[in-house]
């Protein structure tokens, strides 16, 4: 048995204590690729101790074009331009640029971060409300500076006390319609990002739900422009929403279009019993009861008294380091990387992830090569088979802190051949117990319930939305932070009388058995993974993405363009994607990445994907400067905005 190496302190994040992890967290992966190449393994990587001794004293500042010479921008190519700001006092990054705005404003009115993040969800249910809202699930890795230490909000949505295999099944003994299984009453969890938001408020922030709720309550009184995106996503999913949805998406059946002007006077009346009488109406008040009536109504066992009993957590962030990151953005010191813990597929997938790419030699590999795309999807789903086996809800299950132990994730990188796709790596079987301690408790498969027959019978909601943001002050605190409904516009249902949409996060994210089995009060695994790189103790940047299974992908593309290439904030967030599942590349790659590709195995198409891969929105601390550095991804549209009134913005390109 391998003694432990002496976990890194979130605290602090000293630079003296060893690279070694803990609590850690995933959901199923519900996409697999199937594709099964031959290729051999001969040609094994090995680790580079010395790639980077003639680099060793170069200093640049953050958003400086690297001492590579990575270009600044490949804008022309991909078609993504994103445009930075810079600001002492404060910066915000949203999908949805009227969102950022309302942050920016709580920073200029001497709100810190925490207050700022706390109003950018808040009116995400107003404007974006396909993507995240008060009816579903929250997760921030945040950095407080009182506190001087690094920490994880899990705000998800739990299932009901009620709940288990049984209400998957009707009289019968036979699996419910589909459509019951994915957007009905026994999809809902009860949700959790009005409560995750308080209790962040309460730990760090300065104002309360009380004094945030009147911004968005007015701007759901007097309307807003639909913008393309909202729209088009409104026009994918009216036909599964109830009538109170339709009323105001779907008017006549006719979806919203982008320019139409939106009033939501339910949703606003919600605001303003929020503005007057705290959290006590949406968890104890009419609105609990209001939500709790719907679900049952829609089939669902959800009551009162699971407003009542919900409770969100504040955790220790999973981490790694990354000991050898470019010099233009650590000045020859190492880097740490983290994320959420379990149940957060993201929060183990990245800084796992990155590990592994740290010990493989990239010194030599350009951003826009084969090479490069090839090592971050094998090195990405070399964590697939230790994520889907072991991880479910800490509260309900043991979960391995072995999987980002440094051994077990070098057997990990061990499966990655250089010269060619390994067929097998998604699924090549792991052990992250044998790297610690003890012995797995799961639950029990349950009785009566073929998981062949389930997935014969289940088939994945037609769209998956999430919306991620990022925000820093000026006195150094950081949130990154991600909200999601599950698919989008959730369940597409509306609670009547009060405007905001539920959530199906219990049908799409609850399996029926094992460590992620569906089951009272339990969080489902998501894919999410709001995320930190820290120096020497200190926030970096952050950034995050929606996109469902391509979430930890898009992520550590991101970071690995910024700490192991050097790029500037903007190159790091308009460089090409390949999505995971797929092999799905976006514009901008020549024509030699591509046969590259081909040649070792991928299936890539002649043709870029029209979809965007993710969408991060990044702000980062140039620590030789003393200013924040602000983009947002121009993918779905959105808004970096400063404290000092700086911003630009951009609707969202289809």
């Amino acid at each position: 048995m391998k003694t432990m190496e002496r976990n890194m302190v979130a605290d602090g994040n000293r630079e003296e204590d060893e690279s070694s992890d803990y609590h850690v967290s995933t959901r199923e992966g519900r996409d697999r690729a199937e594709r099964a190449l031959t290729a051999s393994n001969d040609d094994r990587l090995w680790p580079s101790a010395v790639r980077r001794d003639f680099l060793k004293g170069t200093l640049a500042a953050l958003a400086v074009p690297s001492a590579l010479g990575v270009p600044a921008s490949a804008a022309g190519e991909t078609g993504w331009e994103a445009e930075s700001i810079r600001d002492g006092d404060g910066i915000v990054a949203a999908s949805n640029p009227i969102a950022a705005e309302e942050g920016a404003d709580v920073l200029r009115n001497g709100g810190n971060a925490f207050d700022a993040a706390a109003m950018v969800q808040l009116m995400l249910t107003v404007v974006d409300p396909y993507g995240s809202g008060i009816g579903g699930s929250a997760m921030a890795t945040a950095y407080s500076t009182d506190d001087e230490r690094a920490y994880a909000l899990n705000a998800q949505a739990r299932a009901p006390i009620d709940a288990s295999v049984g209400i998957r099944y009707d009289e019968n003994g036979d699996l419910k319609p589909r459509f019951e299984l994915f957007y009905g009453g026994i999809t809902v969890g009860t949700p959790g990002t009005l409560r995750g938001l308080d209790l962040m408020l309460k730990h760090w922030g300065t104002k309360s739900l009380r004094d945030l709720a009147s911004a968005p309550a007015a701007l759901a009184e007097e309307g807003f422009e639909v913008d393309e995106y909202v729209a088009s996503v409104a026009s994918a999913t009216a036909w599964r929403m109830n009538e109170a949805a339709r009323e105001i998406w779907a008017p006549d059946s006719e979806p919203v279009e982008a320019g139409d002007v939106i009033v939501q006077e339910d949703l606003a009346k919600t605001f303003r019993l929020i503005e007057t009488d705290g959290l006590r109406p949406f968890y104890r008040g009419e609105i609990a009861e209001a939500i709790a009536d719907a679900v049952q109504e829609w089939g669902g066992v959800m009551r009162v008294e699971d407003l009542k009993a919900y409770r969100p957590t504040i955790d220790r962030p999973t981490q790694t380091r990354y000991e050898d990151p470019h010099p233009s953005v650590a000045n020859n010191r190492p880097v740490d990387i983290l994320s959420i813990p379990a149940p957060g597929e993201g929060g183990t997938i990245v800084p796992a992830a990155m590990k592994i790419l740290d010990r493989i030699d990239l010194s030599e590999t350009d951003p826009l090569s084969a090479e490069r795309y090839h090592l971050t999807w094998e090195a990405r789903a070399a964590m697939n088979d230790p994520v889907v086996g072991t991880m479910g809800d800490p509260e309900f299950v043991d979960v391995p802190r072995g999987i980002l132990d440094s051994e077990f994730l070098t057997g990990r990188r061990e499966l990655i051949d250089r010269t060619t796709r390994n067929p097998n790596i998604l699924n090549e079987p792991s052990d992250p117990w044998a790297y610690q301690a003890g012995e797995p408790w799961t639950t029990d498969p349950p009785v009566d319930v073929s998981e062949d027959d389930v997935v014969a019978e289940a088939e994945l909601p037609e769209t998956e939305h999430t919306t991620h943001f990022s925000v820093a002050d000026g006195d150094g605190n950081v949130v990154s932070f991600t909200g999601t409904l599950s698919s989008g516009f959730g369940t597409g249902n509306v609670v009547p009388g009060y405007g905001f949409f539920l959530n199906n996060s219990i049908g799409s994210g609850l399996g029926y058995s094992g460590p992620n089995k569906i089951g009272p009060l339990r969080r489902y695994r998501t894919t999410t993974a709001p995320s930190l790189v820290l120096r020497g103790g200190k926030p970096l940047f952050a950034c995050g993405s929606p996109g469902g299974s391509s979430i930890s992908q898009t992520v550590i593309d991101v970071i690995l363009n910024m700490i192991e290439y050097g790029m500037t904030l903007e190159a790091a967030v308009e460089h090409p994607r390949m999505y995971i599942y797929t092999d799905e590349l976006e514009a901008g790659l020549p024509e030699e990445t591509l046969q590259g590709l081909r040649d070792l195995g991928y299936e890539t198409s002649t043709e870029p994907t029209t979809r965007a891969v993710g969408d991060t929105q990044m702000v980062a601390v140039d620590q030789e400067r003393d200013e924040l550095v602000g983009v947002f991804d121009p993918r779905r549209g959105g808004g970096v905005v400063g404290a000092g009134d700086d911003a630009i913005k951009r609707e969202p390109r289809l």
